[in-house]
């Protein structure tokens, strides 16, 4: 074990811009052996690490020694190296939180092999291509203004004036219960408006149909979202229907005030639209 290798090195990457926070500095030790390099990563005690094929912190901490392997401290004055491409990468445990890594030099990139404690494979990559960054790059792309910004979506009440809206409503389909002229779909539509009939101000369709079974949720939502995008897509080719308001519905696409998990299948129609 030679502990002088990564002496420094979490001070000198936060000199040239890499500022890890507690959890992600896990390099505890490594070892070279030739143009291999090996070290030992470990997470805080605490993390919790289910739910993850390999915890990203604990990933990126094997990472850490690339530098190393190149002989070089990776937080020198000079360009750094970063992941750029993964290849031939496989997963064959769970939950590890202390990891042995060996990286080997592949071409411009490195291989690596993950293990656990005793020596049972958790994960190895055939090859990760590495870029080239300066400090200056660094530098740049932590300058947004938005770097200690936290975004979320809330829900907040707010008081509509009552409006009535005066315009002649239109359906698609017959899954919705507007008043107003009823078409069996856009291509009905299409062919009302061509044999000379008026274009109402508001057209209504919904997808508001009852959640999926869960065996089948992957193909009725590639089926639902096709659908969506195609009356949509018709619908902006028509410029008779500049003027007029396309009006889609869903339900249970999005989880708010307590409501359950919204259904997938709604949920990308929503995102879709």
């Amino acid at each position: 074990m030679d502990l002088s290798l990564i002496q420094g090195l979490y001070e000198n990457l936060a000199e040239v811009g890499f500022g890890y926070g507690p959890t992600f500095q896990g390099l505890r030790a490594a070892w070279r052996r030739g143009d291999e390099l090996f070290a030992e990563v470990a997470l805080p005690e605490g993390t919790d690490a289910a739910g993850f094929g390999v915890h990203p912190a604990l990933l990126d901490s094997a990472l850490h020694t690339m530098g190393l392997a190149a002989g070089e401290g990776e937080g020198t004055a000079g360009e750094a190296r970063l992941p750029f491409a993964w290849s031939g990468v496989s997963v064959s445990a769970v939950g590890a939180t202390l990891l042995r890594v060996r990286i080997t030099s592949v071409g411009s990139g490195v291989s690596l092999v993950l293990a656990d404690s005793t020596g049972a494979p958790v994960a190895s990559v055939e090859s990760l291509a590495l870029r080239a960054i300066s400090p200056d790059q660094l530098t740049a792309a932590a300058d947004t203004g938005t770097r200690d910004a936290l975004f979320q979506v809330d829900w907040i009440s707010h008081e509509v004036a009552e409006e009535r809206v005066e315009a002649r409503w239109a359906a698609l389909g017959d899954s919705i219960g507007v008043p107003g002229l009823r078409y069996a779909d856009l291509a009905a539509f299409t062919a009302a408006a061509d044999s000379g009939e008026s274009v109402p101000g508001v057209v209504a369709v919904s997808f508001a149909e009852p959640g999926s079974a869960p065996g089948d949720v992957v193909s009725s939502t590639h089926e639902v979202a096709a659908r969506a995008l195609g009356l949509v897509q018709g619908w902006l080719a028509d410029e008779r229907f500049a003027d007029a308001r396309l009006v889609v519905v869903t339900s249970g696409a999005v989880a708010c005030d307590g409501q359950e998990a919204p259904d997938p299948v709604q949920a990308a129609v929503w995102g879709l639209v």
